[in-house]
């Protein structure tokens, strides 16, 4: 359903939010939130000046950061 879809994403923007500037925009290029396709850690590599696996960390702990928030916003 298509406001379902739309609460989804704007909870994702939200939380996305509230992580550093580039976390922000490797989740982003990631998931396709930028143009709808999903970039691989190479292309977020060459579109950040950083390293791939560099990519593959910042990914995993802004991820992780989500997930706690989630969590959080979950007990309440």
């Amino acid at each position: 359903d298509e406001a379902v879809r739309k609460i989804t994403l704007m909870d994702v923007a939200e939380a996305i939010k509230k992580l550093g500037s580039i976390e922000q925009k490797i989740i982003m290029m990631r998931f396709g939130f930028i143009d709808g396709e999903t970039m691989t850690f190479e292309q977020c590599a060459k579109a950040t000046g950083y390293s791939p696996e560099s990519c593959r960390r910042i990914n995993k702990g802004a991820i992780k950061k989500l997930q706690a928030d989630y969590m959080e916003k979950k007990k309440t």
